[in-house]
């Protein structure tokens, strides 16, 4: 386990996860990863593991700017609801803005719906509207409300190992196999061209009523 006193060893590894424990803080964790200007990099542990995830909170602070610059892309969560989108416009244009600033892609590897219960008119809504809207970087993977899922945070046992045929490891498992595809494109053509995202603005009372009769 990669602890925050240090990088984990360069040795080869076997297939597995390693986990941060939640004690520590964010900073404490990615100080060892600032190089000399005070910059996040990934290259000390790029060669040691495939996949690097941030868990980072939904707040413009200078640990989530540092990522975003080191990031080789992004992964947006949104609950299927209105005001989420206020969050959405916030995190997006502040992406933009890390964009010019610093003369960095931060590509997005896509949006994820979350917490969605399909049974809602609403819900139904919101999701076709955000695919209408964000076509070219959400992912098909819709994780729904599951109750296997919240349990998991109480027994700490990973979803596959708890509940293996339930919806809500389906779901993570078909996100993951997009994840990887999404980043693999990512880095086999880096210098792509990056889908111009702008930021959702909210809809009137009257278009939400129009939508959820569909």
């Amino acid at each position: 386990m990669w602890l925050y006193k240090g990088l984990p060893p360069e040795k080869p590894r076997k297939q597995t996860t390693d986990i941060p424990p939640r004690a520590f803080s964010r900073r404490a964790l990615l100080t060892p990863l600032y190089t000399r200007r005070k910059r996040l990099s990934m290259a000390p542990v790029r060669k040691i593991y495939d996949y690097i995830i941030l868990d980072l909170p939904p707040q413009m602070n200078k640990i989530n700017t540092s990522a975003m610059i080191a990031t080789e892309g992004m992964i947006i969560p949104i609950i299927p609801h209105e005001l989420s989108l206020d969050g959405l416009k916030i995190l997006i244009g502040h992406r933009n803005t890390v964009r010019k600033t610093h003369q960095v892609p931060v590509p997005i590897l896509g949006i994820l719906i979350t917490l969605a219960d399909r049974r809602g008119a609403s819900v139904k809504a919101f999701i076709r509207s955000m695919r209408e809207k964000y076509k070219d970087v959400i992912f098909e993977t819709v994780i729904p409300i599951n109750i296997d899922l919240a349990d998991t945070v109480i027994v700490r046992t990973p979803i596959r190992s708890y509940a293996p045929a339930s919806k809500g490891a389906q779901s993570y498992g078909t996100l993951a196999e997009e994840v990887i595809k999404a980043a693999q494109a990512c880095r086999a053509d880096p210098k792509a061209p990056i889908p111009v995202i702008s930021a959702p603005r909210r809809a009137s009372r009257r278009w939400w009523q129009t939508r959820c009769r569909r």
